[in-house]
């Protein structure tokens, strides 16, 4: 969905109990990679793109109402622009994509939510996760 803003660590924790409360019972997400790719940037740099599916979509817009964000006119953050999952952070020893085996189709059925700052490739190991929780 795009960056979440927070300004302060109780705020963070205040929208994880929001998502939380309001995404139980959502149910599981059927996850089906499709292509791997690379955007040539630091955050972008190895990821692979999973099937933009109407379930993901419904529970994507469903956290933007929850969280009061534009449900209508909105899309995955460039450069992108589709859902996916980052494989690798960085620069420099960035894997071929050519080496890197589809994972099989699954079920989703966690959320986490993560302070990634400093937003740089140097922030990455200070990065955390705030919260994680069930969508069943």
């Amino acid at each position: 969905i795009g960056g979440i803003h927070c300004q302060s660590e109780a705020h963070a924790l205040e929208i994880a109990r929001t998502l939380e409360e309001g995404l139980s019972g959502f149910g599981e997400i059927p996850c089906e990679p499709n292509s791997v790719g690379s955007e040539g940037v630091w955050n972008q740099a190895l990821y692979m793109t999973v099937k933009q599916s109407e379930r993901l979509m419904n529970l994507c817009e469903e956290v933007r109402e929850l969280l009061g964000m534009d449900t209508e006119n909105w899309a995955f953050p460039a450069p992108a622009t589709h859902p996916h999952m980052s494989l690798y952070y960085g620069v420099d020893g960035v894997p071929d994509k050519k080496d890197v085996q589809m994972v099989a189709p699954f079920d989703a059925y966690r959320i986490a939510l993560w302070r990634t700052d400093p937003a740089s490739v140097e922030g990455v190991p200070y990065w955390r996760e705030i919260s994680s929780f069930s969508i069943r």
